[in-house]
């Protein structure tokens, strides 16, 4: 099944030379998602129960929205998650159209929000993934003042593109999210210095995410219950703060 669709991939960059513009447009957007697929036979290869409790597949399918063409089509038990080994075929899949198209956008739910690869694929082109609307989170937004039309919003150069851009300013606020560049389009020395400065902003809250991940344990919580969760993440920052207010007091100068 692969060796065939890579065959027919093999093909497809001809038409694409000719007429990328034309058929891909601006932005050429690769969509991946994961679909079930039930099935009556429990015994048959790669089948298994499903979360919604049926037996069958759950295949992953790579398209392109600008023509509707499936670029790749990866069949897997119905047992496994939607971004199980997506990875690998949206690398494939964006290295197959970036050639031919002026900018390459992958879009996905919130499953394909694989964040191990996200600086990779911000070299690449642009990503759009759904996040979840955590509890905490939603209540935050809810109580946001509707007039608070000057907040900048900060953030790494993975999360720049002209739909979010775009987004921001419909919704009245102020975008401080990095720029980046490319092989083919360099950086200005105002754009480079003005990722430094954004750079120094949010160097104050990554920070303090990184000192946890990679000096405190990592981010996987081995416990079971969201009480224990609760529990062990706060001991977390508790350690994290005094020993940030250990450095601060230690760094301070001496008063006479």
């Amino acid at each position: 099944m692969i060796e065939l669709m890579e065959c027919i991939n093999a093909v497809r960059p001809r038409l694409w030379r000719g007429r990328g513009r034309e058929l891909l447009g601006p932005v050429a957007y690769i969509d991946v998602d994961g679909t079930l697929a039930p099935t009556l036979g429990r015994k048959k290869a790669g089948v298994d129960m499903a979360y919604k409790g049926v037996w069958g597949c759950h295949p992953l399918i790579v398209s392109l929205a600008n023509t509707g063409e499936v670029l790749y089509l990866v069949n897997r038990p119905g047992n496994v998650p939607s971004h199980s080994g997506a990875a690998e075929w949206i690398d494939r899949a964006v290295g197959l159209v970036a050639p031919h198209a002026e900018r390459v956008c992958v879009r996905g739910d919130t499953d394909f929000s694989l964040t191990a690869h996200f600086d990779r694929w911000s070299e690449e082109g642009d990503f759009i993934f759904g996040y979840d609307a955590q509890p905490a989170i939603v209540k935050r937004a809810e109580v946001l003042a509707p007039d608070n039309t000057a907040a900048p919003v900060w953030a790494d150069k993975a999360y720049r593109s002209k739909e979010i851009e775009a987004l921001l300013e419909e919704l009245g606020y102020e975008s401080r999210i990095m720029r980046k560049g490319s092989a083919a389009k360099r950086l200005t020395r105002r754009e480079e210095q003005g990722n430094r400065t954004k750079a120094r902003v949010r160097a104050r809250v990554e920070h303090v995410f990184g000192s946890q991940a990679n000096d405190m344990g990592g981010t996987l919580v081995r416990s079971i219950g969201a009480m224990r969760a609760r529990a062990h993440i706060g001991l977390r920052n508790l350690a994290y703060n005094m020993r940030r207010f250990t450095h601060l007091e230690n760094a301070a100068p001496a008063t006479a």
